[in-house]
Formats: structure tokens, sequence, C-alpha cells
């Protein structure tokens, strides 16, 4: 009992690190569960959307620092895929994470 006692008065933001390397008893409420629970949500939501964006091929090759002709090249290499939209050519982050991985 003397260890939950000390985290009580311990009590002190960790980083997610601390917590998955501890061999600590945490006490949390309910409000705290939930809060944490939307902040995970909340990070999880803000990756997916960048991940999902779409990029215009000069905006996407300026973000790499490469050239439009590369992903150009990239596309007919089958590295890239392009999404394309009222004749524009569109690129999303994932796509490329994708085939790098």
């Amino acid at each position: 009992m003397g260890h939950y006692t000390h985290c009580l008065q311990r009590r002190r933001k960790m980083n997610i690190q601390e917590l998955i390397n501890g061999q600590t008893l945490f006490v949390v409420s309910p409000a705290e569960l939930k809060e944490f629970a939307l902040a995970v949500v909340s990070e999880a939501n803000k990756q997916t959307a960048e991940a999902n964006r779409l990029y215009t091929a000069s905006e996407f090759a300026r973000l790499h620092g490469v050239d439009v002709s590369t992903l150009w090249r990239w596309r007919k290499a089958g590295i890239l895929k392009a999404t394309k939209i009222g004749g524009n050519l569109y690129y999303k982050e994932q796509d490329l994470r994708k085939e790098v991985e």
C-alpha cells in the first residue's frame, strides 16, 4: 500500500514513454481517462487527415525536394499513385509512404 500512496503524492504529468517503461500503478479518474482518450483520438485524426491531404504536383514536388518531372517518372514506374480530379492530378502523402515502406 505504501507504493500506492507514493504514486498519489507524486502526481505529475508523464510522457507516454515513461508510462510504457514504468512499472508504477496509476490511479486515474474517469474524467482524466476520457481526456487522455480524446487526446489520442485527436492526434490519430490529425495524422490521418495529413496523410490523406491532396497536393498539387508542384506542392508535392516542392514538399519532397524533387522536380515535377520526377513525380511523372514515379507515376509511370508505379512508385507513386496520383488521383485525378477534374483533369488535374493530385498526390497524397500516404501514397508515397506506402511505396517507400
